[in-house]
Protein backbone atom coordinates (compact mmCIF):
# COMPACT_ATOMS: atom_id res chain seq x y z
CA UNK A 1 0.00 0.00 0.00
CA UNK A 2 2.99 2.71 1.01
CA UNK A 3 4.73 2.04 -2.30
CA UNK A 4 1.41 2.32 -4.19
CA UNK A 5 0.53 5.58 -2.58
CA UNK A 6 4.05 6.39 -3.54
CA UNK A 7 3.60 5.74 -7.18
CA UNK A 8 0.20 7.58 -7.17
CA UNK A 9 1.83 10.85 -5.31
CA UNK A 10 4.56 11.01 -8.64
CA UNK A 11 1.80 10.69 -11.08
CA UNK A 12 -0.14 13.17 -9.23
CA UNK A 13 2.47 15.22 -9.44
CA UNK A 14 3.64 15.82 -12.64
CA UNK A 15 -0.19 16.01 -13.13
CA UNK A 16 -0.57 19.08 -12.07
CA UNK A 17 3.36 20.82 -12.15
CA UNK A 18 2.97 23.93 -13.64
CA UNK A 19 3.76 24.16 -17.57
CA UNK A 20 6.25 26.96 -16.80
CA UNK A 21 8.34 23.87 -15.23
CA UNK A 22 8.67 21.81 -18.24
CA UNK A 23 11.38 22.23 -20.63
CA UNK A 24 10.62 22.80 -24.90
CA UNK A 25 11.73 24.37 -27.83
CA UNK A 26 12.00 28.07 -27.62
CA UNK A 27 13.54 30.22 -30.54
CA UNK A 28 15.38 33.26 -28.78
CA UNK A 29 15.84 36.65 -30.14
CA UNK A 30 19.07 37.43 -29.27
CA UNK A 31 20.68 40.95 -29.03
CA UNK A 32 23.58 41.35 -31.99
CA UNK A 33 26.94 43.32 -32.13
CA UNK A 34 30.55 43.16 -33.40
CA UNK A 35 33.27 42.36 -31.38
CA UNK A 36 35.07 45.34 -33.05
CA UNK A 37 38.54 43.66 -32.13
CA UNK A 38 38.20 41.15 -35.28
CA UNK A 39 36.91 44.01 -37.69
CA UNK A 40 39.42 45.79 -39.88
CA UNK A 41 37.47 48.92 -40.40
CA UNK A 42 40.59 50.89 -42.35
CA UNK A 43 39.98 48.22 -45.34
CA UNK A 44 35.73 47.73 -45.27
CA UNK A 45 32.45 49.25 -44.05
CA UNK A 46 29.58 47.72 -43.19
CA UNK A 47 26.83 48.52 -45.36
CA UNK A 48 23.70 45.94 -43.92
CA UNK A 49 23.99 44.44 -40.14
CA UNK A 50 21.27 42.25 -38.02
CA UNK A 51 20.27 43.79 -34.99
CA UNK A 52 19.60 40.44 -33.40
CA UNK A 53 19.85 36.55 -34.40
CA UNK A 54 17.50 33.59 -33.23
CA UNK A 55 18.47 30.79 -32.02
CA UNK A 56 16.69 27.08 -30.23
CA UNK A 57 17.23 26.11 -27.35
CA UNK A 58 15.23 23.70 -25.20
CA UNK A 59 14.39 25.28 -22.22
CA UNK A 60 11.65 26.18 -19.69
CA UNK A 61 9.53 29.12 -20.03
CA UNK A 62 11.19 30.82 -17.19
CA UNK A 63 14.82 30.17 -18.70
CA UNK A 64 13.28 31.67 -21.61
CA UNK A 65 12.45 34.87 -20.21
CA UNK A 66 15.87 35.57 -18.58
CA UNK A 67 17.66 34.53 -21.34
CA UNK A 68 15.43 37.22 -23.35
CA UNK A 69 16.67 39.89 -21.74
CA UNK A 70 20.27 38.79 -20.96
CA UNK A 71 22.05 36.85 -23.53
CA UNK A 72 23.86 38.63 -26.40
CA UNK A 73 25.96 37.64 -29.18
CA UNK A 74 29.21 39.15 -30.77
CA UNK A 75 29.63 38.48 -34.14
CA UNK A 76 33.73 37.65 -35.27
CA UNK A 77 34.60 40.02 -38.71
CA UNK A 78 38.14 38.57 -38.86
CA UNK A 79 37.78 36.85 -41.91
CA UNK A 80 35.91 40.25 -43.40
CA UNK A 81 34.84 39.77 -47.31
CA UNK A 82 33.66 42.65 -49.67
CA UNK A 83 29.50 41.19 -49.90
CA UNK A 84 27.34 38.81 -48.58
CA UNK A 85 28.52 36.48 -46.06
CA UNK A 86 28.21 34.41 -43.10
CA UNK A 87 30.13 35.28 -40.38
CA UNK A 88 30.62 33.00 -36.79
CA UNK A 89 28.79 34.22 -33.90
CA UNK A 90 29.69 33.76 -29.96
CA UNK A 91 26.63 33.61 -27.48
CA UNK A 92 27.00 35.00 -23.79
CA UNK A 93 27.01 34.14 -21.47
CA UNK A 94 28.46 31.02 -21.34
CA UNK A 95 25.62 29.31 -19.42
CA UNK A 96 22.95 30.43 -22.19
CA UNK A 97 25.78 29.02 -25.30
CA UNK A 98 25.68 25.89 -23.13
CA UNK A 99 21.62 25.57 -23.56
CA UNK A 100 21.23 26.22 -27.24
CA UNK A 101 20.94 23.70 -30.06
CA UNK A 102 22.76 25.00 -32.53
CA UNK A 103 26.70 25.35 -31.89
CA UNK A 104 27.93 27.13 -34.29
CA UNK A 105 25.30 30.02 -34.88
CA UNK A 106 25.96 32.53 -37.52
CA UNK A 107 24.86 36.00 -38.85
CA UNK A 108 24.53 37.73 -42.59
CA UNK A 109 26.66 40.71 -42.78
CA UNK A 110 27.22 42.82 -45.83
CA UNK A 111 30.48 44.72 -46.02
CA UNK A 112 31.52 46.70 -48.75
CA UNK A 113 35.33 47.79 -49.41
CA UNK A 114 36.68 51.43 -47.88
CA UNK A 115 38.32 53.39 -50.98
CA UNK A 116 40.43 56.67 -50.56
CA UNK A 117 41.05 59.45 -53.12
CA UNK A 118 41.07 63.32 -53.14
CA UNK A 119 38.76 65.70 -54.27
CA UNK A 120 39.02 69.27 -54.57
CA UNK A 121 37.97 72.18 -52.04
CA UNK A 122 34.92 74.20 -52.86
CA UNK A 123 34.19 77.76 -50.85
CA UNK A 124 30.92 79.49 -51.00
CA UNK A 125 29.27 82.07 -49.09
CA UNK A 126 26.15 82.23 -47.32
CA UNK A 127 24.28 85.20 -45.90
CA UNK A 128 25.10 89.26 -46.39
CA UNK A 129 28.17 91.26 -45.33
CA UNK A 130 27.02 93.76 -42.32
CA UNK A 131 28.58 96.96 -44.63
CA UNK A 132 26.73 97.03 -47.67
CA UNK A 133 29.60 99.13 -48.91
CA UNK A 134 31.86 96.64 -48.77
CA UNK A 135 32.04 93.33 -51.30
CA UNK A 136 33.85 89.63 -50.99
CA UNK A 137 36.62 90.17 -52.97
CA UNK A 138 37.91 86.19 -53.04
CA UNK A 139 37.36 83.47 -50.09
CA UNK A 140 40.81 81.17 -50.45
CA UNK A 141 41.45 77.77 -48.66
CA UNK A 142 44.64 76.89 -47.28
CA UNK A 143 44.49 73.11 -48.79
CA UNK A 144 43.15 73.11 -52.56
CA UNK A 145 42.67 69.10 -52.21
CA UNK A 146 41.60 66.99 -49.13
CA UNK A 147 41.37 63.35 -48.62
CA UNK A 148 37.98 61.43 -48.27
CA UNK A 149 37.10 57.63 -47.15
CA UNK A 150 34.25 55.63 -47.23
CA UNK A 151 32.53 52.73 -49.08
CA UNK A 152 33.26 52.50 -52.49
CA UNK A 153 30.12 53.40 -54.11
CA UNK A 154 29.59 56.25 -52.26
CA UNK A 155 33.15 57.77 -52.56
CA UNK A 156 32.42 57.31 -56.14
CA UNK A 157 29.41 60.35 -56.28
CA UNK A 158 31.76 62.70 -54.67
CA UNK A 159 32.70 65.67 -56.05
CA UNK A 160 34.38 67.76 -53.58
CA UNK A 161 34.45 68.97 -50.65
CA UNK A 162 31.90 72.37 -49.67
CA UNK A 163 33.12 74.76 -47.21
CA UNK A 164 30.53 77.25 -46.46
CA UNK A 165 31.57 80.85 -44.92
CA UNK A 166 29.18 82.73 -43.42
CA UNK A 167 29.18 86.25 -44.58
CA UNK A 168 27.11 87.64 -41.92
CA UNK A 169 29.34 86.49 -38.97
CA UNK A 170 32.76 88.50 -40.71
CA UNK A 171 34.43 92.06 -39.97
CA UNK A 172 34.16 92.83 -43.82
CA UNK A 173 36.57 95.62 -42.90
CA UNK A 174 39.83 93.06 -42.41
CA UNK A 175 40.99 89.86 -43.71
CA UNK A 176 40.61 87.34 -42.11
CA UNK A 177 41.43 83.34 -41.74
CA UNK A 178 38.41 81.46 -40.40
CA UNK A 179 38.66 77.66 -39.87
CA UNK A 180 34.92 75.87 -41.74
CA UNK A 181 34.19 72.06 -41.71
CA UNK A 182 34.44 70.41 -45.07
CA UNK A 183 31.17 68.20 -46.30
CA UNK A 184 31.62 65.99 -49.15
CA UNK A 185 28.74 66.53 -51.96
CA UNK A 186 27.85 65.14 -54.89
CA UNK A 187 26.93 66.64 -58.88
CA UNK A 188 23.74 68.27 -57.19
CA UNK A 189 25.46 69.87 -54.06
CA UNK A 190 23.59 67.14 -52.19
CA UNK A 191 26.02 66.13 -48.84
CA UNK A 192 27.14 61.75 -48.95
CA UNK A 193 26.35 60.84 -45.31
CA UNK A 194 28.77 57.81 -45.38
CA UNK A 195 31.54 59.67 -46.53
CA UNK A 196 34.37 60.85 -44.48
CA UNK A 197 36.72 64.05 -45.02
CA UNK A 198 40.55 63.99 -43.95
CA UNK A 199 41.14 66.89 -42.32
CA UNK A 200 37.29 67.76 -41.59
CA UNK A 201 38.14 71.59 -41.80
CA UNK A 202 39.88 74.26 -43.72
CA UNK A 203 41.24 77.23 -42.66
CA UNK A 204 39.61 79.73 -45.13
CA UNK A 205 40.94 83.22 -45.91
CA UNK A 206 38.07 85.78 -47.09
CA UNK A 207 38.79 89.27 -48.54
CA UNK A 208 37.18 92.29 -49.15
CA UNK A 209 37.18 95.32 -51.62
CA UNK A 210 34.74 98.26 -52.18
CA UNK A 211 31.31 97.36 -53.89
CA UNK A 212 31.15 98.08 -57.52
CA UNK A 213 30.68 101.98 -58.53
CA UNK A 214 28.98 102.50 -61.72
CA UNK A 215 29.31 105.51 -64.78
CA UNK A 216 27.68 106.27 -68.27
CA UNK A 217 30.31 105.47 -71.05
CA UNK A 218 29.82 105.69 -74.86
CA UNK A 219 29.99 102.98 -77.10
CA UNK A 220 32.60 102.52 -80.25
CA UNK A 221 31.35 100.50 -83.12
CA UNK A 222 34.19 98.25 -83.95
CA UNK A 223 34.42 97.01 -88.07
CA UNK A 224 36.63 94.59 -89.58
CA UNK A 225 38.99 95.47 -92.52
CA UNK A 226 37.17 93.61 -95.13
CA UNK A 227 34.35 95.53 -97.91
CA UNK A 228 31.16 95.06 -99.03
CA UNK A 229 30.26 93.22 -102.20
CA UNK A 230 31.09 94.97 -105.77
CA UNK A 231 28.14 96.95 -106.61
CA UNK A 232 27.60 97.82 -102.83
CA UNK A 233 29.07 100.82 -100.23
CA UNK A 234 28.20 101.79 -96.59
CA UNK A 235 26.92 105.24 -96.37
CA UNK A 236 26.78 105.42 -92.42
CA UNK A 237 25.81 103.74 -89.57
CA UNK A 238 24.31 104.23 -85.89
CA UNK A 239 24.84 102.79 -82.55
CA UNK A 240 22.05 101.88 -80.05
CA UNK A 241 21.98 102.57 -77.19
CA UNK A 242 24.63 104.66 -77.64
CA UNK A 243 25.70 104.70 -73.98
CA UNK A 244 25.70 102.19 -71.70
CA UNK A 245 26.21 101.56 -67.87
CA UNK A 246 29.81 100.35 -66.71
CA UNK A 247 30.15 98.74 -63.26
CA UNK A 248 33.13 97.98 -61.29
CA UNK A 249 35.97 99.47 -59.09
CA UNK A 250 35.84 103.08 -58.84
CA UNK A 251 39.82 102.29 -59.79
CA UNK A 252 38.87 100.27 -62.98
CA UNK A 253 36.17 102.73 -63.75
CA UNK A 254 38.76 105.57 -64.10
CA UNK A 255 40.74 104.05 -66.80
CA UNK A 256 37.31 103.94 -68.95
CA UNK A 257 35.89 106.47 -71.01
CA UNK A 258 34.46 104.43 -74.10
CA UNK A 259 34.00 100.75 -74.78
CA UNK A 260 33.86 99.12 -78.08
CA UNK A 261 31.91 96.25 -79.64
CA UNK A 262 33.23 92.95 -80.87
CA UNK A 263 34.70 93.64 -84.64
CA UNK A 264 31.30 93.65 -86.88
CA UNK A 265 32.14 91.98 -90.47
CA UNK A 266 30.47 94.20 -93.53
CA UNK A 267 31.53 91.80 -96.40
CA UNK A 268 28.38 90.36 -96.75
CA UNK A 269 26.03 93.01 -96.53
CA UNK A 270 23.99 94.46 -99.61
CA UNK A 271 21.66 96.49 -98.34
CA UNK A 272 20.72 98.28 -94.69
CA UNK A 273 20.72 95.52 -91.78
CA UNK A 274 20.62 96.27 -87.90
CA UNK A 275 22.52 93.66 -86.37
CA UNK A 276 23.38 92.68 -82.66
CA UNK A 277 26.75 93.47 -81.45
CA UNK A 278 28.44 92.21 -78.34
CA UNK A 279 30.44 94.39 -76.06
CA UNK A 280 33.60 93.55 -76.11
CA UNK A 281 35.29 92.33 -72.38
CA UNK A 282 36.86 94.05 -70.27
CA UNK A 283 38.37 92.79 -66.89
CA UNK A 284 36.41 93.39 -63.92
CA UNK A 285 33.91 95.66 -65.22
CA UNK A 286 30.69 94.65 -65.84
CA UNK A 287 28.33 96.36 -68.77
CA UNK A 288 24.09 96.98 -68.90
CA UNK A 289 23.62 96.66 -71.62
CA UNK A 290 26.28 94.38 -73.08
CA UNK A 291 25.12 94.10 -76.48
CA UNK A 292 24.19 96.73 -78.94
CA UNK A 293 22.15 97.06 -81.77
CA UNK A 294 24.01 98.36 -85.08
CA UNK A 295 22.17 99.68 -87.72
CA UNK A 296 24.79 99.87 -91.01
CA UNK A 297 23.02 101.79 -93.96
CA UNK A 298 24.22 100.01 -97.31
CA UNK A 299 23.16 101.88 -100.63
CA UNK A 300 24.02 100.35 -104.37
CA UNK A 301 27.13 102.40 -105.44
CA UNK A 302 26.97 105.49 -107.64
CA UNK A 303 24.37 106.88 -105.31
CA UNK A 304 25.56 109.79 -103.98
CA UNK A 305 27.15 110.02 -100.51
CA UNK A 306 27.84 106.01 -100.40
CA UNK A 307 31.76 104.36 -100.36
CA UNK A 308 32.42 100.63 -100.51
CA UNK A 309 35.41 101.05 -97.39
CA UNK A 310 34.08 100.40 -94.05
CA UNK A 311 33.44 103.51 -91.67
CA UNK A 312 36.40 104.81 -90.01
CA UNK A 313 35.96 104.37 -86.08
CA UNK A 314 35.15 107.36 -84.44
CA UNK A 315 33.53 109.20 -87.36
CA UNK A 316 30.26 110.64 -87.24
CA UNK A 317 27.16 110.75 -90.31
CA UNK A 318 24.83 113.72 -90.16
CA UNK A 319 21.58 111.91 -91.21
CA UNK A 320 22.04 108.64 -89.14
CA UNK A 321 23.43 110.23 -85.81
CA UNK A 322 25.95 107.56 -85.83
CA UNK A 323 29.53 106.63 -86.12
CA UNK A 324 30.50 106.72 -89.37
CA UNK A 325 32.69 108.04 -92.78
CA UNK A 326 31.21 109.06 -95.83
CA UNK A 327 31.79 110.55 -99.00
Amino acid sequence: MAILSLMMSVLLYFLVLPTWMSKRSHKIPVRLTIDLRTFPSKQFYIDKQPSTISVAANITDQEYDQWTGTAYAEADLSNAQAGVHDYPVSLYPPKFRNQVDDANPQATFTLEAVKTRDVPVSVISSGKLNDPSEIVDSLKPEARKVTIEGPASDVGQVVSARATMRLDMLDPHAIQAVPLTLEPIDVNDQVIDRVDVHPAHVMVTAKFSMAPQQKQVFVRADFGVGILPSGFAVKGYSVLPQVVTASGTSEVLSRIAKVGTEIIDISKLTATQTISVPLKRVPGVTFTPNVVQVNIVVEAAGVTGATSKPPAVGGTTSKTGGTGNHR
